[in-house]
């Protein structure tokens, strides 16, 4: 737990400053977070298939997060990353498909195409987030305001679900894919997301009604538990406990995007929902 504890001291810090300074320094520690998250996605493998290529999926997932950056949050953002997970792809797969016949399957490129999609794509939406332009009534950036509310919401829920689990959780959720996990959790979890996105409507001028707030809570919290399970069922079918060992106490770098690389483009299609940020 110390250790955790001490991972998590050091690492937020760094998080939440990007956030706040947004530009180059928020896309270049998402583009680092993506490409790691992409090397440990190819070595996540049901067994049968084997460790993938990783570089060239690394390459192209951070594409996704610096083209968000260079196109200012804009859709065309899907344009140029598009271009280089496209190259990079044929790059993975060509490298790929030199190994014999036996030692390479369908569902390995499968992988290898999912890889930069999962780890790049779905975090550049946070980049997207911070990029829009608005600022509230008070003078609020709503890209900044958003990005944190979206990141504290997802850690929320995630604690929430954990204490509640631990403590009253009887009912397993997913016994096949994440045998802790309980229902019990789970409505901690969505509680302690809604709680705290009416919370931070208090302290941030996101430019919303509260109501807006609650249901930004409740969809933020919603899929960063499906994030989290998605990633376990990743897990489950490579047979391992954690995606890596990169952050110590805290597994690896998937291991700790999991809730958010759901909960990212769930905030931001609900907030163009809500005519935010165009």
């Amino acid at each position: 737990m110390k250790l955790r504890l001490l991972t998590a001291a050091v690492a937020l810090p760094i998080v939440l400053g990007a956030v706040w300074l947004g530009g180059v320094w928020l896309a270049a520690l998402a583009a680092l977070a993506a490409a790691l998250g992409a090397r440990e996605f190819c070595r996540l493998t049901p067994p049968g298939v084997g460790s993938l290529p990783a570089f060239p999926a690394m390459l192209a997932a951070a594409a996704f997060p610096l083209a968000a950056w260079y196109a200012d949050g804009t859709g065309e953002y899907l344009l140029y990353g598009g271009a280089v997970a496209a190259a990079g792809a044929a790059v993975s797969l060509a490298w790929y498909w030199r190994r014999p016949a036996g030692a390479r399957t369908a569902l390995g490129g499968l992988l290898l195409l999912a890889a930069p999609l999962y780890a790049g794509l779905l975090l550049a939406h946070g980049i997207a987030i911070r990029s829009i332009g608005e600022t509230a009534a008070g003078g609020e950036e709503l890209g900044r305001a958003w990005l944190l509310l979206s990141l504290l919401v997802v850690m929320a829920a995630d604690t929430g679900a954990l204490a509640v689990g631990r403590t009253i959780g009887r009912h397993p959720m997913a016994p096949r894919i994440s045998p802790a996990k309980t229902w019990e959790g789970a409505a901690g979890g969505m509680a302690a997301a809604i709680a705290a996105a009416m919370l931070l409507g208090l302290l941030l001028d996101l430019g919303v009604a509260v109501w807006q707030q609650a249901v930004a809570g409740a969809v933020i919290g919603l899929a960063g538990q499906l994030g989290d399970l998605l990633e376990s069922r990743l897990k489950r079918a490579a047979n391992a406990k954690d995606s890596g060992a990169l952050m110590p106490g805290h597994g690896g770098m998937l291991d700790r995007l999991d809730s958010i690389l759901l909960a990212l483009p769930a905030a931001y299609y609900l907030l163009r929902a809500y005519g935010v940020g165009g």
